[in-house]
């Protein structure tokens, strides 16, 4: 049975979202490995004598930077919209009906044709009777 989370339920998982270091831990993955192939398949200068430890070097010193950078911003983002930021980018929102409890995406719709409004699926959860 659908039941709405109370606010302690409510205020845990946002203070889970402090604690959540995968989404911003894939972005850094992400950026770093971006970096390293964009930066190695990039156009090199005809002049440039190319010395393979420098490069390297060079490269996976700007392949850190980088991917510091993404992590943070994946962190702020998480904490500022109070999701995880992979259900930030993949999901979308889902509305479920407080009274038949139909799920729908959002859609400016805010009433039911059971008479019911529409509210964010987070604040809902199942509870087994």
């Amino acid at each position: 049975m659908w039941v709405r989370k109370n606010a302690k339920e409510i205020a845990e998982d946002r203070c889970n979202i402090w604690l959540a270091f995968g989404g911003p831990a894939l972005a850094c993955a992400i950026a770093f490995v971006l970096t390293v192939v964009g930066t190695l398949a990039g156009p090199k200068p005809s002049h440039q004598v190319v010395c393979w430890p420098t490069n390297w070097y060079q490269t996976i010193r700007v392949a850190a930077k980088v991917s510091i950078l993404a992590t943070i911003v994946a962190y702020v983002c998480q904490v500022l919209f109070g999701k995880p930021i992979m259900s930030l980018l993949f999901s979308s929102n889902v509305c479920v009906c407080n009274k038949c409890y139909r799920v729908k995406s959002p859609d400016g719709q805010q009433s039911c044709a059971c008479g019911g409004r529409f509210e964010d699926f987070e604040l809902w959860k199942w509870v087994d009777d």
